[in-house]
């Protein structure tokens, strides 16, 4: 790939890990994790080239400066991308779908946030997190008796 992916890209490729996958990366103790112990990978795991990962970006946000240098430095990202960004909102969006939405919900969840518009290069958050929000919004709506991992 020349250059950080597109928004559409990006969601495509972890639209199409998640699917397959089926099942979150969790650690033994049924958190998520980046790599789990049996090899799956997360939302934003799945974008982590192999030789880019390590144990030190366990248990840190997306948005951490830490994964975000990681991200980067693999061309998933573009330079200088910060927090706040288009990207990065999408990005923690679908983590937050893999952290708390039950498995078997997934591609509605997915389709939700793209029928959304998340997807598009035109996403601009006017100010917080609107892609988190609306990921937290789904997720309630689409398991409404909290059987997600980690409720909010």
């Amino acid at each position: 790939m020349s250059g950080p992916a597109t928004h559409r890209e990006l969601f495509e490729r972890v639209r199409t890990h998640l699917l397959a996958q089926g099942r979150p990366s969790l650690d033994r103790s049924g958190g998520c994790v980046y790599r789990s112990p049996e090899g799956l990978r997360c939302a934003v795991g799945a974008l982590i080239p192999d030789g880019a990962y390590h144990p030190g970006l366990e248990g840190l946000g997306a948005s951490s400066d830490c994964v975000m240098d990681v991200l980067v430095d693999a061309g998933v990202v573009p330079a200088g991308c910060v927090p706040s960004s288009p990207v990065m909102d999408m990005l923690d969006s679908l983590q937050y779908v893999h952290d708390t939405c039950p498995h078997g919900l997934w591609a509605a969840a997915l389709d939700r946030l793209e029928s959304a518009g998340l997807t598009g290069e035109d996403w601009i958050p006017p100010s917080g997190r609107p892609g988190l929000t609306l990921a937290g919004a789904i997720v309630r709506e689409l398991a409404p008796d909290g059987h997600g991992r980690r409720p909010e």
